[in-house]
């Protein structure tokens, strides 16, 4: 009978030490993507010397005569350009006796290499270069002088801003 009861706890802790075990599986993944960057590689957005009337007139800075700017990143990626016009103001003239800080608006005209207009917040995919994606922006822009314009140099900062 000892040799019974002994057979039945050897049985049971046998059973009972087995393990029970459950697994489930998700897959992994990484999209590795060719890094964003712009560059701002020919041209200017310079309008030189203006001779100053008693009339509003406007000077243009065609785009395709303008600045170039380069994007480079993953191919056929698209890319959010954004922009906005600025104001050229002629700070310069604050140390001087010439008269007050005044500014002249800048509206930019920015277009793609074929000279589709582009606009501000628009995706355009990066097309394939070979290496990488590629987008080329023109920007040129018109600037609007008041009768009274006060002389001086302006200037401004224009930024173009792209994100995947």
């Amino acid at each position: 009978m000892k040799l019974f009861f002994v057979l039945i706890v050897i049985s049971f802790s046998t059973i009972f030490s087995q393990s029970i075990s459950r697994n489930s599986s998700s897959s992994a993944f990484a999209n590795l993507i060719v890094p964003l960057s712009i560059s701002s590689t020919f041209g200017s957005l310079d309008y030189g010397e203006i001779i100053l009337t008693k009339t509003k007139f406007q000077r243009n800075i065609p785009p395709q005569s303008g600045k170039l700017f380069v994007i480079n990143g993953h191919p056929g990626r698209g890319v959010t350009i954004m922009f906005n016009s600025i104001t050229l103001s002629n700070t310069g003239v604050s140390s001087s006796p010439i008269g007050n800080i005044t500014t002249i608006p800048f509206s930019p005209k920015v277009v793609q290499e074929n000279n589709s207009n582009v606009k501000n917040g628009q995706t355009i995919n990066l097309v394939n270069n070979g290496k990488a994606g590629e987008l080329k922006l023109w920007v040129g822009g018109i600037i609007s002088i008041e009768p009274n314009q006060a002389s001086g140099l302006y200037s401004g900062n224009f930024t173009i801003t792209v994100s995947y």
